[in-house]
This record gives structure tokens, sequence and C-alpha cells, in this order.
């Protein structure tokens, strides 16, 4: 019966244009941008994201969600105060983005979740992404950093009345974890692990 908004990080083509990053900040970043590559398939993020979207949209479906992407292409023009708007307008119970870092450290390596600094739920949005990391690293088998709050992400600070979650799945700059990425497997162990922590989240 939840209402989960995923939006697939990022789009086929940067765009320029900027937007604040928040209403209360002078700050600003360019509308969306393209996201990175693998350092070894070349596989893009936009591309990645939404597959894994795709992957974690059908499973919940299954489970009895109502799950509206934000996107269902690459070739799309979408800022991300928009992608939030989305979650925001369908008062979701529960906001997922969907991204695989990239790092100037090729170790670098791993899952991490960020969350607003901000809005309706502050004061539990931190231990409800340690949950959903440590869900994810037992599903997934890549070590977890605990849940940072930030004010540096557009598409959070825009939807910061609805639980809201950055999701990093991996770094694609680090060839061990982007193998990994890259698996039907992994897509399907992060579906699984969302499942788990939605229900948990709602009880």
């Amino acid at each position: 019966g939840l209402v989960i908004v995923i939006d697939p990080g990022h789009q086929m083509i940067t765009d320029e244009e900027t937007e604040l990053c928040a209403t209360w900040l002078s700050v600003q970043k360019p509308r969306c941008t393209s996201g990175g590559t693998g350092i070894v398939t070349g596989v893009n993020e936009y591309d990645l994201t939404l597959e894994y979207a795709i992957v974690i949209k059908d499973y919940l479906v299954q489970c009895g969600a109502e799950v509206i992407l934000t996107r269902e292409t690459s070739d799309v023009d979408l800022s991300n105060q928009e992608r939030a708007q989305i979650a925001v307008d369908n008062e979701a119970d529960v906001f997922i983005r969907l991204h695989a870092d990239s790092a100037n450290d090729s170790l670098a390596s791993g899952i991490r979740i960020y969350v607003p600094d901000s809005g309706s739920y502050t004061s539990s949005s931190v231990s409800w992404g340690d949950q959903y990391a440590s869900l994810l690293s037992e599903y997934c088998g890549l070590p977890v950093e605990q849940t940072r709050q930030t004010y540096l992400y557009t598409g959070l600070n825009y939807a910061n009345t609805v639980p809201s979650f950055q999701v990093s799945l991996g770094f694609l700059s680090n060839s061990d974890d982007e193998a990994i990425l890259v698996t039907e497997e992994n897509m399907l162990a992060v579906a699984q692990a969302t499942s788990e922590f939605c229900v948990d989240f709602i009880n």
C-alpha cells in the first residue's frame, strides 16, 4: 500500500541551466547532469540507474506498492527540483534517488546514503538511512558508511517534506564495485533490500 517514488539519477545530456540548490540558499547548480561512467565497462550512470529503477519498481509492485519513476527513459530534460516535486506531488511515503558515485581515489568503495539536513524528518532520517544502508550492505555485500545529512543535493532539499534518501549504490570509479554494480544479481539484491526497508519503515 505504500507510494514509493524512485528517481533514477542523471540523464543523457547535462542541462547547463542552473537552479537554486534550495529556496533558502543562494547557491545554484546545473539543473541535471549526465553523471559518471564505469572505468571498465564504460556504462553510463544514467543508464545504470534507470536499469536499477525498473528492476526495483517491478519487484515492489509485486509486493503491493504503488511505484512511480521520475523518468522511464534517459532522453529527458528533468531538473533535480522537478524530480523532487514529483515525490512531493504524489505524497510519497518514501522517495529514493538512485546514484553510483565516482571519485578521484580508485579505492573509494561501497554504499553511501544521504538525507536532507532540513525539513520534516531531520530527527529520524539518519537512523532510517542507516537501517537502509545496513540492509543494502547485507544483500549486496558491499561496505557501507554512516548516513550523512547534507544540504548539497537539490533533489533532497526540495523533497524534505517526505522521507527522502539519496542512495549511492557503489563507485563506478572502482573496478571491483563496478563489476558488482552491472550485474542483474545485484539489481535484484537492491530491490529485495529496498522492499525489506520499506516494510520495516512503515511499521
